[in-house]
């Protein structure tokens, strides 16, 4: 089965969205397996409800990270969706951005091609946004016209504003700076189009390079006291679904965006056969409506067509919004539990309609300044796999690693693998402001991609909680560490080895225990003959001597420059000598291979106690020492060797 990589950004548009669909449902007729990459170039979101200018603090600049992760899929074709995609380089050119590209068959949308291997798609975008001019000017006799443009560079927007200027130039109308305003293909444009108004308080037309900005050009009308359709002419492009549910209807340029979708996937199947690239051009046609007073907007059965289809909608994203936005908090509660972490995600995930998911991490988390250059990693982990609802989610440093190698080797997928009955995925870029993490790649349905993505945002912001708190768990650690453990030895320290006595005695009342402490024989004779440096390794080997005497579970703690403890929370199943006969064997082996100057040896003594009682920890501590410098009569005189 053909494997075929689409790229669109903005996912949030609804011209994202249509063309793909087209490229799916063609799908399904082809037999072709997609994965898409996905722009979730969030921040354009946000500023469409808010109705506000984008902050220099934004971080669409992560998002572009998604499209080189194709890397790690063995592709026959990539589609690549330039007109969504060039708004977002960040400073990048559009053939820069290709080049990753470069050694897979390549179609491009709405992007013309010179080479003789690469297939292109394009609307006429000239002729399209010409006549839908003229007929403003000719048809509705508009003289005091205002265009709201698209981005500078960008290849759809500067046909369109050559249409315009064209036309109005062509009918004796000029297109000076004063009438002309720069957006981005988003609602955020409410800024540019005040300024119009200001401008040009008696306009009667506003020509808009694309629907998106159009629909705000409603917002910015009313405003104004104007009334759309009547004393306003507002056009679109691209003739996307919003233009049949604005009030009154938009009139806008049909770009066939799904029919563009569909031909695109039929030229990479053809390109991946004959290696031999077309370039095709698609005609754009106005569709004249309510906003041009084209459509009467009081005809009441549509009118409750419209509210009907709209009220369906609105519930819907109601519900949605109030269920995604209790994502974050659930994963956020189950921190401590990462499986739990992870199960609580897919939950939410299937109750949104996905059934097949997989997590792939950066081997750490990366923070990315927009100025740093982004480097794709060799390597992923695979964290959480779901397939068709069939979950597993691998833990404690358990996960099996995704590398681009393999994927240009043997295509071995590892997400992507046996799903036979599902023909689509996408893959999403995770992080939470300036830090990455790796990427989510799912199975949902084209309709339910925006919201995804703000469940993503929730998930991604869960992450970051959970990053955040299994540093600060580490650093804890760290901190609980240097309190209660020897520096020198890594055993427990005194105030360790004391808390936790305690808290044995305590939990285990009725429980016969042992108390042994032991006494670096000679330590002092060691530092001044040898050094301090032999005296620390002394001490080290004495701690690891220890543990080998006592590994199941006893307590070990240094508890001060010569001095040791044991606690034996079971001393029912050994007595004190045998365990004083082992431990003395140990350091005779142990000295047998030393090779040093001085002998290494340890004097004991124990004290047995039962669990619970109300004997206090400092008699325990007074009992095993009076055994301990009773033993000390029988140590040898002197460390050093003869």
């Amino acid at each position: 089965m053909l494997k075929v990589g689409v790229v669109v950004g903005n996912i949030s548009s609804d011209h994202s969205e249509t063309l793909l669909r087209g490229i799916r449902d063609k799908a399904k007729d082809l037999d072709v397996k997609l994965y898409g990459f996905v722009g979730v170039h969030t921040s354009e979101y946000y500023r469409n409800i808010n109705d506000a200018q984008i902050s220099d603090e934004n971080f669409n600049y992560q998002c572009n990270v998604i499209y080189d992760y194709s890397r790690f899929c063995k592709l026959d074709a990539v589609i690549v969706s330039c007109g969504t995609i060039s708004p977002f380089l960040e400073g990048t050119s559009l053939d820069e951005f290709l080049e990753r590209f470069r050694g897979i068959k390549m179609v491009l949308v709405e992007e013309e091609s010179e080479d003789e291997d690469v297939s292109s798609i394009i609307t006429n975008n000239y002729e399209g946004e010409y006549n839908i001019t003229e007929y403003l000017i000719k048809e509705k006799g508009c003289k005091d016209i205002v265009v709201i443009r698209g981005p500078i560079g960008n290849r759809d927007a500067e046909d369109r504003l050559r249409a315009v200027r064209d036309c109005m130039e062509a009918n004796g109308l000029s297109l000076d700076a004063s009438r002309l305003e720069v957006g981005d293909f988003s609602q955020a444009v409410a800024n540019q189009l005040q300024a119009l108004f200001d401008r040009h308080p008696n306009c009667d037309a506003i020509i808009c390079a694309n629907d998106m900005m159009a629909q705000t050009a409603y917002s910015i009308a009313e405003r104004n006291g104007r009334v759309v359709g009547q004393d306003i002419n507002i056009v679109g492009y691209d003739d996307s679904f919003i233009c049949n549910r604005m009030l009154p209807t938009m009139t806008s340029v049909k770009q066939s965006v799904y029919e563009m979708g569909a031909r695109a996937l039929e030229m990479a199947v053809d390109l991946n056969e004959t290696g031999k690239g077309v370039h095709e051009t698609m005609p754009g046609k106005p569709v004249y409506r309510g906003s041009t007073g084209d459509k009467d907007v009081k005809d009441v059965e549509y009118f409750h067509k419209v509210v009907s289809g709209l009220s369906e909608v609105l519930n819907g994203l109601r519900k949605d919004i109030w269920f995604i936005s209790t994502i974050s908090a659930s994963m956020v509660g189950n921190v401590d539990n990462e499986t739990r972490f992870y199960d609580t995600m897919l939950d939410k995930l299937e109750k949104l309609g996905c059934t097949s998911a997989w997590v792939l991490l950066l081997k750490n988390p990366i923070r990315r300044e927009r100025i740093d250059t982004w480097e794709c990693p060799k390597e992923l982990k695979l964290a959480v796999r779901m397939v068709n609802g069939q979950r597993e989610i691998y833990t404690n440093g358990k996960w099996p690693i995704i590398s681009r190698e393999s994927a240009k080797t043997d295509g071995n997928m590892v997400m992507y693998q046996d799903e036979k009955d599902v023909l689509v995925k996408f893959a999403y870029p995770m992080f939470h402001e300036k830090m990455q993490y790796g990427i989510m790649v799912i199975d949902a349905p084209v309709d339910r991609l925006f919201t995804m993505q703000l469940a993503l945002e929730q998930i991604d912001s869960a992450m970051s909680f959970y990053t955040l708190h299994q540093s600060l768990k580490e650093k804890n650690q760290i901190l609980e560490n240097l309190s209660t453990k020897d520096g020198l030895t890594g055993i427990y320290n005194r105030r360790g080895f004391t808390e936790l006595m305690l808290h044995k005695i305590v939990s285990n009342p009725g429980q016969r225990m042992r108390l042994i402490m032991a006494d670096l024989d000679h330590l002092k004779q060691i530092n001044d003959s040898f050094g301090h440096n032999e005296g620390d390794y002394a001490i080290i080997s004495t701690a690891k001597i220890l543990k080998e005497t006592f590994p199941n579970g006893e307590i070990i703690g240094r508890i001060g420059g010569d001095e040791f403890a044991i606690l034996v929370t079971d001393s029912s199943d050994e007595s004190f000598e045998q365990q004083r006969t082992r431990l003395v064997n140990n350091y005779t082996n142990f000295n047998l291979t030393l090779g040093k100057g001085y002998y290494v040896e340890c004097s004991v003594g124990a004290v047995d106690f039962t669990g619970g009682t109300s004997t206090g920890i400092s008699n325990i501590f007074e009992l095993a020492d009076g055994e301990l410098y009773a033993s000390k009569r029988e140590r040898r005189t002197s460390a050093v060797r003869q």
